[in-house]
């Protein structure tokens, strides 16, 4: 796979992009693509991933808010209004979360943001910003994978598992099922 991506030059990272543009429509999981080009490409992937998320993302956006938006808000009535209020308020920080969270399908995020009241540019700013972590992430576990680095390997699946629980550890210590002690907030 190296050798077949170093082959391909500057068309490999450029067509690696292209498909993950295209993937962010068929709610393929990014995850599985952010992997493979830490195998072919090594930890510079995360710059590749990092670019073809950005743009797909944007545009999965903009067709949601485009092409389903007022559909949506004439379907569901008042209950959405409602929830479309509050996420307009919040558009920022509920996106950046979400995103943080490798869990969460980032299709679900896109459109979802779309349909809803987020603005394009809170959605844009914390799509650039909540990605990072997963695109360098995945780029490390990919390259540990062929490199037979356990450094690697452990700071790449170790840090997609922590970012995959922060959630439910969070919530535990905001419930106060976990001391105030163990959870750094």
């Amino acid at each position: 796979v190296r050798e077949l991506a170093t082959r391909a030059a500057v068309w490999g990272p450029l067509a690696f992009i292209a498909a993950y543009c295209i993937a962010s429509f068929a709610f393929v999981p990014r995850g599985v693509l952010a992997l493979a080009a830490g195998i072919a490409w090594g930890w510079p992937s995360a710059g590749y991933t990092y670019v073809g998320a950005l743009i797909g993302e944007s545009i999965a956006f903009g067709a949601a808010r485009g092409l389903g938006r007022g559909f949506v808000l004439r379907l569901m009535g008042e209950r959405w209004r409602r929830w479309d209020a509050a996420l307009a308020g919040a558009g920022f920080q509920t996106v950046l979360v979400l995103r943080l969270v490798p869990l969460v399908p980032c299709d679900v995020i896109n459109y979802g943001a779309g349909l809803g009241a987020v603005r394009y540019r809170d959605f844009i700013a914390a799509t650039a910003l909540g990605i990072v972590p997963g695109c360098l992430l995945y780029a490390l576990a990919g390259a540990g994978l062929v490199e037979g680095d356990p450094l690697w390997l452990v700071m790449g699946f170790g840090g997609l598992a922590v970012l995959g629980l922060a959630p439910f550890v969070w919530r535990r210590w905001r419930r106060g099922a976990l001391p105030k002690s163990t959870v750094v907030g």
